[in-house]
């Protein structure tokens, strides 16, 4: 919901940035205008299985805001299935986390044989915008 964009190709940052996918031809593009409230979410099953259970995504943040104080934000949670209740908050990134991509990496052991919604939200306050460029989610039991 929101204005986030699935991307084919190369997009143009708020700065200027020309943005690639991280792999493959398409990625996600949120927030990156002002007064920005995207969301992105996924349903699944955690499988329960023995030994952890991780996931992980490629994250590219790209800002007109600085990097010294924090005004727009990326929260990565957890909610129930129908998306009703948070669970839990996996990380929360903004524009003071200002990169090129990085992988990013959580455990899911907690959650283990429960149906739940991973729900990204990305906004941005009134002025100076940041890119949320996010891609390439995985599930692992390593």
């Amino acid at each position: 919901t929101g204005s986030y964009e699935q991307i084919s190709g190369t997009g143009t940052a708020v700065n200027g940035t020309s943005v690639s996918p991280h792999g493959g031809t398409k990625m996600d593009w949120m927030a990156g205008y002002d007064n920005a409230d995207d969301y992105l979410y996924q349903g699944f099953t955690v499988p329960n299985v023995t030994g952890n259970v991780n996931l992980s995504f490629w994250l590219r943040t790209v800002t007109t805001d600085g990097t010294t104080t924090a005004y727009d934000y990326l929260y990565v949670d957890v909610y129930n299935s129908t998306g009703t209740t948070r669970l839990g908050t996996l990380a929360t990134y903004s524009n003071k986390n200002a990169a090129t991509w990085a992988q990013k990496t959580f455990s899911l052991n907690s959650y283990k044989g429960q149906a739940i919604r991973l729900r990204l939200h990305a906004t941005n306050d009134s002025s100076n915008a940041t890119d949320f460029f996010v891609d390439d989610f995985n599930m692992t039991n390593p």
